[in-house]
């Protein structure tokens, strides 16, 4: 994700793939969660929420053929954000590191977290929740949440 963000949006990625502290790796103006916790999901956007570095919060989960990417401006109004995080114990033990989905939905994950990236550095407001079945179940559900701009249709 980092190489392809890079070459699209000629913006410089820090990934860090270790336990998460906020005192020893601040956020960056955009921030990327790609976790499997909801208990470090948690943690982190109630670190994040107060910090007003942070212009972006784009979140990814997925499952095995499903992704869900929400975006976030932390200055904005977080209800509804927060309402997504659930305990531990209320979350469904799905199979995301499977080898069904560890290539092909983490690819398609990583492109809608790119591109959310992109409109944003663009100057385009994100689109605050996109849903994807990639098993032809449902359709693609995209939500804002807070209003369009006058005039402005999906």
């Amino acid at each position: 994700m980092r190489d392809l963000a890079r070459t699209m949006a000629s913006t410089k990625i820090t990934a860090h793939q270790e336990m998460f502290n906020p005192e020893v790796h601040p956020f960056g103006e955009i921030t990327i969660l790609a976790v499997d916790s909801m208990t470090t999901r948690r943690a982190i956007w109630d670190n994040l929420k107060a910090d007003a570095a942070v212009r972006l919060m784009v979140e990814a989960r997925m499952g095995v053929s499903e992704i869900r990417v929400m975006c976030m401006c932390p200055a904005d109004p977080a209800k509804r954000y927060e309402a997504t995080l659930y305990t531990a114990e209320e979350s469904v033990a799905g199979a995301c590191q499977t080898q069904t989905t560890v290539v092909a939905t983490a690819c398609a994950t990583a492109s809608f977290i790119v591109w959310s990236v992109i409109e944003f550095l663009g100057g385009n407001p994100p689109v605050n929740e996109m849903i994807l079945a990639l098993a032809g179940r449902r359709p693609m559900i995209t939500t804002s949440f807070r209003p369009e701009p006058a005039g402005e249709t999906l």
